[in-house]
C-alpha cells in the first residue's frame, strides 16, 4: 500500500524543524518553514528540489536549503539544471 506523500510531508517535517527550526539561544529560526516543507516532500516523493542557494556547511547562524537537502539525501539542482534536465529551450528573434 503507497504512503500517502502529503501525511508523508508531515512526519518528516518536525524532524527538519526539531533539527534546524531554532538557533542555539532559541530565537531566531536559522531554517525557513517552507523550506523545511520542501525538504520534506522531496523526501516522502523523491523528487528533486529546485533552489538557486548555494550549499554552506560552515555557516552556523543560517542553514541553507541545499544543506538540509544533503542532511536528509534530498537530491537539489539550481534552476537552469532544472530547465536543462527539461529541455528547455529559449530563442530570441531580432525582430521584435
Amino acid at each position: 500500500m503507497p504512503v500517502n506523500s502529503e501525511s508523508r510531508c508531515r512526519e518528516l517535517h518536525p524532524q527538519l524543524s526539531h533539527r534546524f527550526g531554532r538557533a542555539d539561544h532559541g530565537e531566531e529560526p536559522i531554517l525557513c518553514v517552507s523550506d523545511g516543507w520542501l525538504v520534506a516532500h522531496g523526501r516522502a516523493t523523491g523528487k528533486t528540489v529546485v533552489t538557486n542557494k548555494q550549499p554552506r556547511p560552515e555557516s552556523h547562524n543560517q542553514i541553507k536549503l541545499p544543506d538540509v537537502c544533503n542532511v536528509f539525501s534530498v537530491d537539489f539542482e539550481d534552476t537552469f539544471a532544472m530547465l536543462h534536465g527539461l529541455g528547455v529551450q529559449y530563442r530570441f528573434s531580432a525582430n521584435l
